[in-house]
C-alpha cells in the first residue's frame, strides 16, 4: 500500500468510475475513492458532478491558561488529570496539560465559510466558560480556533457510496461528532469499499434523500 498527501486539484473518470485524483505532486491512480473532505466535500462532489447535501456550521473556540501553568512555584498547575465538563447545552470545557484549557463551541449554521473570530462569539464562550469555572476569570486569553463543522439536513453522517458513480463513497457530515463517531464510520466506508454492505450503514445512506 502506498500513502500520498497532497491537496486534490481534480479528477480523472472514465465513465461513471473515478480513475484517479489530480493534485500539484502529480496523479495518483485509484480503485475506490472516499470523499471525506468536511464541510469541503460538497464541492468535490460537484466536481464529480454529483449532489452532496453538506453544509458548513462554523464553530469558535477559545484556548486560556491559567496562572502557574509554567509548572513552577506555589501556584503551579496540573490540568492533566482534570475531567472534560460539558453541561447539557453546546458549551464545553477540555483541559490540556500545563493549565491549558479550551472552552468551546459556538455553532453558527448562517456564517458559511466565514473563518473570522467574532468579538460575539467570543464573549459568549468566555461568558459560559466562566459560569462553568469561575477559576478561569483569572485566566490568560492565549488564541481564538476557528472550525467548520459539516452538516447534513438531518444532523445524521453521509456514509457510504455515493449515488451516480461506480466507485466513489463518502464519509462526511458528522456535525460536531466526527471525532466521536469519525473512527467507527471509517469502518463501515471502508467495509462498503471492499464490496460488503454492513446493516449498521443503513441510516446514513445519502439514498435516504432522492428516496424522498
Amino acid at each position: 500500500m502506498v500513502s500520498v498527501s497532497m491537496e486534490a486539484t481534480g479528477f480523472d473518470q472514465s465513465g461513471d468510475r473515478v480513475t484517479a485524483v489530480r493534485g500539484a505532486r502529480g496523479v495518483v491512480n485509484c480503485g475506490a475513492l472516499v470523499l471525506a473532505g468536511g464541510a469541503w466535500s460538497k464541492s468535490a462532489a460537484l466536481s464529480l458532478g454529483a449532489q452532496l447535501p453538506v453544509t458548513p456550521t462554523k464553530g469558535q473556540i477559545v484556548h486560556v491558561v491559567l496562572p502557574g501553568a509554567d509548572g513552577t512555584g506555589e501556584d503551579a498547575i496540573d490540568s492533566a488529570r482534570w475531567p472534560i465538563v460539558q453541561p447539557v447545552l453546546n458549551f464545553y470545557l477540555v483541559p490540556w496539560p500545563g493549565g491549558r484549557v479550551a472552552c468551546g463551541g459556538t455553532f453558527e449554521a448562517d456564517a458559511g465559510f466565514d473563518i473570522r473570530p467574532t468579538a460575539g462569539g467570543v464573549r459568549d464562550l468566555l461568558r459560559e466558560c466562566v459560569a462553568i469555572a469561575p477559576g478561569l476569570a483569572q485566566a490568560t486569553l492565549l488564541e481564538v480556533r476557528i472550525g467548520l463543522r459539516p452538516t447534513s439536513p438531518d444532523d445524521r453522517p453521509l456514509l457510504g457510496p455515493m449515488p451516480g458513480t461506480a466507485n466513489v463513497h463518502v464519509c462526511t457530515g458528522h456535525g460536531a461528532n466526527g471525532l466521536l463517531m469519525g473512527p467507527y464510520s471509517a469502518s463501515l466506508v471502508a467495509d462498503t469499499v471492499q464490496g460488503t454492505s454492513p446493516e449498521a450503514l443503513a441510516p446514513y445512506r445519502l439514498t435516504r434523500f432522492t428516496a424522498q
